[in-house]
């Protein structure tokens, strides 16, 4: 049960700590503007976006079915 719980927090930590890099990601490479429009932003980018979202989605449902909540 210990060992569970530690998991739970670890996981939970990373994907805090992921969305904060993401965040701080953004802000570097769009700045201001990302708020205002998206019509700028590369196809490229947009994709890697919508990875990371897909992929910490991902990993929030596995630790979920892992820890049973």
């Amino acid at each position: 049960m210990v060992q569970q719980s530690g998991v739970k927090s670890t996981g939970i930590k990373q994907i805090v700590r992921l969305k904060g890099i993401l965040q701080k990601w953004q802000t570097v490479t769009f700045g201001s503007k990302s708020k205002e429009t998206h019509a700028d932003v590369s196809p490229s980018i947009r994709r890697v976006q919508t990875d990371t979202l897909i992929i910490t989605i991902r990993q929030r449902e596995l630790l979920q079915s892992r820890t049973g909540a």
